[in-house]
């Protein structure tokens, strides 16, 4: 009897809360960086893409790449290496920086051997730009640099 109750609780009210997912910016004298990627497993083409804006939302800069490479994760970390040298390139500090990957947040703080190279650049240029904070965000915030990831792929988003 007491299974019949629990399992067919009729009482039980689920609540939805509609939340808007928007790109926010930075605070004044910030800069942003959101980058992102596009892979087709198939043809192993790849995209990535990313921009840079100020605490007004203005555009700075942008980049898009294209790459043939073996997973959708080694293009998320290209495309992340690429948007942190434009930073750096164009000093562009401070900065603080958003993915939509939680993959790529948890390499990045991980001893993980796979792609250590390139993870250990990646940690290299965050720290030459003075170690920002890296964020993750839902894709609807990220809607930018995804579009430009999949210009950068060949095909559109």
């Amino acid at each position: 009897m007491e299974y019949f109750r629990l399992v067919h609780n009729h009482h039980k009210k689920v609540s939805y809360q509609n939340k808007t997912i928007q790109w926010q910016p930075p605070p004044n004298g910030f800069f942003k960086l959101n980058t992102d990627h596009a892979y087709d497993e198939n043809s192993k083409a790849g995209g990535g893409g990313g921009l840079i804006r100020n605490h007004n939302g203005d555009w700075i800069t942008g980049y898009t790449i294209y790459n043939y490479t073996h997973s959708s994760i080694h293009m998320e970390i290209l495309a992340f290496y690429n948007g942190l040298r434009l930073a750096l390139n164009h000093k562009l500090a401070p900065l603080i920086v958003e993915i939509n990957s939680q993959v790529l947040s948890q390499l990045l703080s991980s001893n993980n051997l796979a792609f250590s190279h390139m993870l250990m650049d990646c940690r290299n240029l965050l720290e030459k730009l003075g170690s920002p904070q890296v964020g993750h965000i839902f894709r609807e915030a990220n809607a930018v640099a995804d579009k430009l990831a999949c210009y950068g792929k060949g095909r559109d988003p």
